[in-house]
């Protein structure tokens, strides 16, 4: 059986504090098939992993239960967000 993963990336309005990030942080990780949170206040953005079932409303919404603002954006793909560490990619010939 494979699982799938899933990153979704969400912009944070209001959230300027370390306690504010920590809230946030606390509430996606309660959210049923998150595997793992990231939340850059100086960027005002979290970034989470999670299998199929959660969609980024769920966590949309957990962080407006936590008394933030969200919204789900889609990441431009940069060398440093490239899903595959650049060690294990092929060359070309």
């Amino acid at each position: 059986m494979r699982i799938q993963v899933n990153q979704t990336v969400l912009m944070l309005y209001g959230v300027s504090s370390e306690e504010a990030r920590e809230a946030v942080s606390r509430a996606l990780d309660e959210v049923s098939g998150v595997k793992e949170v990231r939340v850059n206040m100086y960027r005002a953005e979290a970034v989470i992993v999670h299998d199929g079932r959660c969609s980024p409303g769920d966590l949309v919404a957990a962080v407006s239960a936590a008394g933030f603002q969200a919204q789900a954006i889609q990441p431009l793909l940069t060398p440093a967000a490239d899903p595959l560490p650049a060690k294990n990619m092929r060359k070309k010939p």
